[in-house]
């Protein structure tokens, strides 16, 4: 029986961090790997190896320190899982999974040991980092971005890229040199500047022509290179909403625009800051709307939808002079 456990045990760490491995160099089939290595490690191992453990004791003590420990265990690690496949209820796991370890296996191992004079403080202090690790481990773990989530917002900036490109080759055919024209070339101009900045500050080489696919550093980049500024300036991203605002406002004054496109312009462009719906004293800032996330694909994907929605609204409204 011991011998199956210990066999049990190391096949399913190996096929763990085998997937993990795969996981971090976004390569298929990692997140099967980590779902049967996971549910073979809580649900056939740990329970046997506990069970074992148990009936292995001479007096049949700490039952309940065993099962809080699968409790613990299968919790926190079956919720990283739920958090990486995105499965609904990820978030009920990590709420209560993540401080579980330190307000359930922590008292009880203390309450159940503290006779025992074998255990010494050295012993519970190795328990108490050892809880550490699996907090952070299991934070960290579900934190992570699957390459399936990151890959779409790949393929999402590359249409917004190849369709700014087209679009933009449309308005040069128009020779008339209108205000709508020369703000959207002003405002692509500063959005392929912020674009320069993230990837210079994520390591990424930067080619003459940018393509995502190329970004080698898919990780998350510090978005505050938009927010920070210098005394007496303005920071990256009240410029980048100025200019928008600008842009749909010399849409919406236009003569020669038509109202459908007025319409549209300001759904598009919209920089407000809106309150949140059933809670009037919070507010919802655009910033924090459209980067959701500071990983350097979702960042790049949302510069680049703001383009490709410039260039269309600048073709749609030359090709109506």
């Amino acid at each position: 029986m011991k011998k199956t456990i210990f066999i049990l045990g190391i096949v399913s760490v190996n096929i763990m961090l085998f997937g993990a491995l795969l996981k971090v160099l976004h390569l298929k089939g990692a997140a099967i790997l980590l779902m049967i290595s996971i549910l073979l490690f809580c649900f056939v191992f740990l329970p046997l190896a506990l069970i074992s453990s148990y009936k292995s004791q001479n007096e049949k003590i700490y039952k309940w320190l065993y099962i809080v420990t699968f409790i613990v265990f299968s919790f926190d690690i079956t919720g990283a899982l739920f958090k990486i496949l995105h499965w609904p209820g990820a978030w009920v796991f990590l709420a209560i999974g993540v401080p579980l370890p330190f307000v359930l296996f922590l008292p009880v191992y203390l309450y159940q040991t503290h006779k025992n004079k074998d255990k010494s403080v050295l012993n519970s202090l190795g328990i108490m980092f050892g809880l550490t690790f699996l907090a952070i481990f299991s934070t960290l773990l579900a934190l992570n971005v699957s390459a399936t989530v990151i890959d779409s917002f790949v393929v999402n900036s590359v249409n917004n890229e190849n369709s700014a490109k087209v679009y933009q080759e449309i308005s040069k055919k128009y020779t008339d040199n209108d205000i709508v024209k020369q703000k959207a070339d002003e405002l692509c101009a500063f959005i392929d500047e912020l674009k320069k900045e993230v990837l210079i500050s994520t390591d990424n080489i930067l080619s003459t022509n940018y393509n995502p696919l190329n970004t080698v550093n898919r990780g998350g980049t510090d978005i505050t290179i938009f927010s920070t500024k210098k005394e007496g300036e303005q920071s990256k991203i009240d410029i980048l909403k100025r200019m928008i605002s600008q842009y749909a406002e010399v849409i919406s004054k236009s003569e020669k625009a038509k109202l459908e496109l007025k319409q549209l312009s300001n759904t598009l462009f919209d920089v407000s800051n809106k309150e949140i719906p059933n809670n009037k004293e919070e507010i919802s800032k655009w910033e924090n709307r459209e980067f959701p996330s500071v990983n350097l694909v979702i960042v790049l994907d949302v510069l680049s939808k703001v383009q490709s929605n410039v260039r269309f609204v600048e073709v749609e409204y030359l090709s109506s002079l």
